[in-house]
C-alpha cells in the first residue's frame, strides 16, 4: 500500500494507492487507486479507480472506475464498467457497461457527454442531452434522456422522461413518464405500458445497477408513430400505430392503426381509423 500526500509522480508497479491530492502516473500497473484530488493517467493500467476529483487519461485501460468529477480521455481508453458523475469527453472509450450518474445525486449543473463511446449497456441515471457519437447495444435510461438525433440500439428502455425525434431498436420499452414526447418509434417488439417489471431477457442485460419495478401513475404520453411486428400500447396519444400483431389498450387516442395478423383495441381507447394490411 503506497500513501500520497500532495502532488505525486508515479511509474512503474503499485498495488493499491491512497492518495490526498492530484497524482500523475505514466507508464505503470496499478491495482487500486482511491483518490481525493485530480487523476492524471497516461500510458497505464488501473485495475480498480475511485476518484472524487478530475480524471485525464491517455491511452488508458480500466477495470472498474467511478468518477466524482470531470473527465477527459484521449486515445483509445477501454474499460470494464464505467461510471461518471461530471462531464465526460473521450476521444474513444470501449467499455461493458457504461454508466451516467449515481442514484439520487443532485447537480445545479447539466453535465455532458462529448466524443465517441462504445458499450454493451448504457445506463443514464440523471437527467442528459445525448449528443455524442455511440455504438450502445442497450440503453437503459432511468434518467431524463433528450436527443438531437434518432436513438438508435438494440435494445431500449425508457424509464423516465424521453424527448427525442425517433427511437429505433429491436426490442423497445417505454414507460409513459408525464412529459415524455417521441416522434417517432420502430422495432420488432414495441411495448409502451404505464408500469414496467423486468423480465428475465432485461434481468440478464449486463449492468452496474439493479433495476426494479416502476410505475408512471398513468401519465399519457405523445408518439407521433409507430411501427413494429408486435406492438403493445397504452396511455398513448399517436397518429398512427402499425405492425403485424396489435393491441391498443385502455387510455390511447390513435387516429390510425394498421394490423397485419390480429388486433386489439380496448373499450377505452379511442380509434378513428382500422386499416388491414
Amino acid at each position: 500500500m503506497t500513501i500520497a500526500l500532495g502532488d505525486k509522480y508515479f511509474e512503474g508497479t503499485y498495488k493499491r494507492i491512497f492518495a490526498a491530492g492530484d497524482i500523475e502516473l505514466v507508464n505503470s500497473k496499478i491495482g487500486s487507486i482511491y483518490a481525493a484530488g485530480d487523476v492524471d493517467i497516461k500510458r497505464s493500467e488501473v485495475k480498480k479507480v475511485r476518484a472524487a476529483g478530475d480524471v485525464n487519461g491517455e491511452e488508458v485501460t480500466l477495470g472498474s472506475a467511478k468518477v466524482v468529477g470531470d473527465i477527459e480521455l484521449k486515445g483509445v481508453c477501454t474499460a470494464k464498467d464505467f461510471v461518471a458523475f461530471g462531464d465526460v469527453s473521450a476521444e474513444y472509450l470501449e467499455c461493458k457497461c457504461l454508466r451516467f450518474g449515481f442514484p439520487k445525486a443532485k447537480t445545479n449543473n447539466a453535465p455532458s457527454l462529448s466524443g465517441f463511446y462504445k458499450a454493451e449497456t448504457f445506463e443514464l441515471v440523471m437527467p442528459l442531452t445525448l449528443s455524442c457519437e455511440y455504438e450502445f447495444q442497450n440503453i437503459i435510461a432511468t434518467g431524463e434522456m433528450r436527443a438531437k438525433a434518432e436513438i438508435v440500439c438494440t435494445n431500449f428502455y425508457g424509464l423516465a422522461k424521453i424527448f427525442a425525434p425517433a427511437v429505433n431498436a429491436e426490442e423497445v420499452f417505454i414507460l409513459t413518464s408525464d412529459g415524455t414526447e417521441i416522434g417517432e418509434v420502430a422495432g420488432t417488439k414495441v411495448t409502451v405500458s404505464k408500469r414496467f417489471e423486468p423480465d428475465r431477457a432485461f434481468r440478464k442485460l449486463p449492468k452496474t445497477l439493479a433495476v426494479r419495478d416502476a410505475d408512471s401513475r398513468g401519465a399519457i404520453i405523445k408518439i407521433g408513430s409507430i411501427e413494429g411486428d408486435k406492438v403493445s400500447v397504452e396511455n398513448v396519444c399517436a397518429d398512427s400505430i402499425s405492425g403485424i400483431d396489435v393491441e391498443i389498450g385502455d387510455l390511447c387516442v390513435v387516429e390510425e392503426v394498421a394490423y397485419k395478423n390480429s388486433i386489439r383495441i380496448s373499450e377505452k381507447a379511442v380509434v378513428g381509423r382500422i386499416v388491414r394490411l
